[in-house]
């Protein structure tokens, strides 16, 4: 009786052990917008013009673009639709300047929890920057939060510091001499 409690016991511990490396392994929590950007097949710019009826969706906007900085679908000045998945919704009414989003898909761009949607007056010069250009040259780097796992290249990533608002703010993780490296962006 014992040992059936004991491996009992053994298949729910492994159980609870692989369900958390699954949930944990589709969590999309960046701190850096290098990492948003690198890791989206779209990254616009563009104003909300209305609210669009979607198709399985929660809400939709449709957006004038204003710039383009990473995908090839869309244009400067095309109006689209984004789509929100589940638990990403966020209103683009409240404000009516313009929003750097990041997603993918077409012809609607959809954004997850895993997507950038900021107002563009709240990114700080060094990021607007670094969506312009910097931080496609770091995207090779990866951006992690904690040491690289055993057996990872250390000279491929940049580890978040503690206090990591500077970087976030101000810099990019960029490769230099085959090393990826924290650097201000200008």
């Amino acid at each position: 009786m014992e040992s059936r409690l004991w491996k009992l016991f053994a298949a729910i511990v492994l159980l609870l052990l692989v369900g958390s490396q699954q949930s944990s392994a589709s969590d999309c929590l960046y701190s850096h917008p290098q990492s948003y950007f690198c890791n989206s097949e779209e990254v616009i710019r563009a104003k909300f013009l209305r609210e669009a009826e979607m198709k399985n969706s929660v809400n939709g906007y449709e957006l004038q673009i204003t710039e383009v900085f990473k995908g090839s679908y869309w244009s400067t000045g095309t109006s689209i639709r984004i789509k929100f998945s589940t638990g990403a919704a966020i209103d683009l009414r409240a404000d009516p300047g313009d929003f750097v989003l990041t997603g993918s898909g077409s012809p609607d761009l959809q954004v997850s929890g895993c997507s950038m949607v900021k107002p563009w007056s709240e990114l700080t010069t060094k990021q607007a920057m670094g969506i312009r250009g910097a931080y496609k040259d770091g995207c090779s780097c990866e951006i992690i939060s904690s040491f690289p796992k055993p057996g990872e290249s250390k000279d491929q990533h940049c580890k978040l510091d503690d206090d990591s608002a500077n970087q976030v703010a101000n810099q990019a993780c960029i490769p230099k001499g085959g090393i990826c490296s924290w650097q201000t962006i200008n």
